[in-house]
């Protein structure tokens, strides 16, 4: 058989409050709720930006070891039977293929987030007139190279007096 309620008994007395004397310590409350608030905001400002998340541009240590395939030349389509390569090694050396012959420079990551490139070195094979005609500007750009950014899974290569970026995909492995 179950048992009986209990009645309830009456509610205790709150404790008088002391009041605060001048040499008392403020209770810590408004502080802890002031890093809280702050905190907080802290956090939304460094998620949020205004026109969606800036991609960080692409550093030397972020791209050794990457293989880069020439998709465009400021817009235009690169000859898909032609293979333009890009490879970044460590120390800011890079090499590839231009098309016809490989070659191999330096990339320099200045501090202002911009890039120097050269001098290039590359062998001097004759190859077909399309194959030879894409090494030529792909590498007179890329000489010419001033700023590096990502687009989603390409990478892209500002160069000066162009209006359009060399445009890379990652290299089939």
């Amino acid at each position: 058989m179950p048992h009986p309620p209990r009645p309830l008994s009456p509610p205790r007395p709150l404790s008088p409050r002391r009041p605060l004397s001048p040499l008392s310590p403020p209770p810590p409350w408004p502080r802890l709720f002031h890093g809280i608030a702050v905190l907080a905001l802290t956090l939304a400002a460094g998620c949020a930006s205004p026109g969606g998340a800036v991609p960080a541009a692409p550093t030397a240590l972020s791209l050794a070891g990457t293989v880069w395939r020439l998709a465009d030349v400021s817009g235009v389509p690169a000859d898909a039977g032609v293979e333009s390569t890009l490879g970044f090694l460590e120390n800011g050396k890079l090499g590839g293929r231009g098309g016809c012959n490989s070659f191999s420079g330096r990339m320099e990551f200045l501090e202002d987030g911009s890039v120097r490139v050269g001098p290039l070195a590359g062998t001097k094979m004759m190859c077909p007139p399309a194959q030879m005609e894409q090494e030529e500007t792909y590498l007179a750009a890329l000489s010419a190279a001033t700023r590096l950014a990502r687009s989603g899974d390409d990478l892209l290569i500002h160069v000066e007096g162009a209006e359009r970026p060399l445009r890379f995909t990652p290299a089939p492995k």
